[in-house]
């Protein structure tokens, strides 16, 4: 069982290194360990602030009190997260600015800027099996789990069942009938 999840964890850590590569392929990539101080504000202040401030309803991933939708402003979500990330950036192949990636124990957070250089959530990924859902699935469960919990209405291709949701999509990567990813992409952004 042990060496089953460092696979997978193994595997997880690849796919988002692979994701980073390809956001980050136009330039060359610069790399930082940044440590943001504690948050000023609460957890209710970062909720109250997500919610004017998000453009979409859809999918959102929720940690430590913050919710994170694709299409957030990245900043509000950066200080509210307030822990310590290994950052990436490169110059950006479709859009105007930079492509850049916060990596966090368990998830990351991929961005794009918009016409006026400012940087919105573009795709959440979960990386290992120490976070879940809001709805209760993690890296490891069943794929009857993912069925149970998210239904029958999703898009299936090469093993990976993707839900859709206003402008949101939740992409769960199924592998010898177990989950091995999960991403959320904001699906309006080219």
């Amino acid at each position: 069982m042990m060496k089953k999840n460092m696979k997978l964890r193994s595997l997880a850590v690849a796919m988002t290194l692979a994701i980073c590569m390809v956001a980050a392929g136009c330039g060359k990539e610069q790399e930082r360990t940044v440590t943001i101080g504690e948050s000023t504000s609460s957890a209710e202040t970062a909720d109250t602030t997500q919610e004017k401030e998000t453009s979409d309803k859809g999918f959102s991933f929720v940690h430590n009190n913050v919710k994170i939708t694709p299409n957030d402003l990245v900043d509000p979500l950066i200080t509210a997260l307030g822990s310590e990330y290994t950052y990436h950036e490169s110059p950006s192949c479709a859009y105007i600015g930079l492509d850049k990636c916060y990596v966090y124990k368990g998830f990351s957070i991929y961005t794009y800027p918009d016409e006026n250089a400012v940087d919105h959530v573009l795709q959440i990924v979960l990386t290992d099996d120490s976070l879940s859902t809001p709805e209760g699935l993690t890296i490891g469960d069943s794929a009857d789990k993912v069925i149970e919990l998210y239904g029958n209405d999703y898009a299936e291709s090469d093993g990976s069942y993707a839900y859709t949701l206003e402008k949101t999509n939740l992409t769960i990567i199924i592998k010898n009938d177990k989950v091995v990813s999960i991403q959320y992409y904001y699906t309006d952004s080219l």
